[in-house]
């Protein structure tokens, strides 16, 4: 089986802009939609209650800020403003289903990374 991307293989609510978080970790993209901080992100990284929502970009994101150097020093923080669309699923209830190993319960595909801005390191 050939993955066609997430653009090709799921169904998506319409647009919407979110200005949040974007921890970007070691085989873990994750979108912190309420977040601010560093201290909202690290609260909701040990949280294993809260939702985990996977955070795409793709050939047709569009990068209006710089795109970061991704993989160097660990795993990172970012403040970020992006339009996109949240992917919909068949049983919202059921969790899982995106993301590395399915181990994500939603999952955001960026159309437009509006602003970046590197907060720092996670884990600290």
């Amino acid at each position: 089986m050939i993955y066609r991307g997430d653009r090709k293989c799921h169904d998506f609510s319409a647009s919407t802009t979110v200005s949040g978080l974007w921890v970007d970790e070691f085989e873990g993209q994750r979108l912190i939609p309420q977040g601010r901080t560093l201290e909202d992100a690290e609260r909701v990284r040990r949280d294993v209650r809260s939702r985990r929502i996977w955070f795409s970009t793709d050939d047709e994101t569009r990068w209006d800020a710089p795109a970061p150097k991704r993989g160097e020093g660990g795993s990172q923080i970012y403040r970020i403003r992006v339009t996109g669309r949240y992917a919909l699923k068949a049983d919202p209830a059921a969790p899982g289903g995106f993301g590395h190993f399915g181990a994500s319960d939603g999952l955001f595909l960026a159309d437009r990374v509006v602003s970046v801005e590197r907060l720092g390191a996670a884990g600290r």
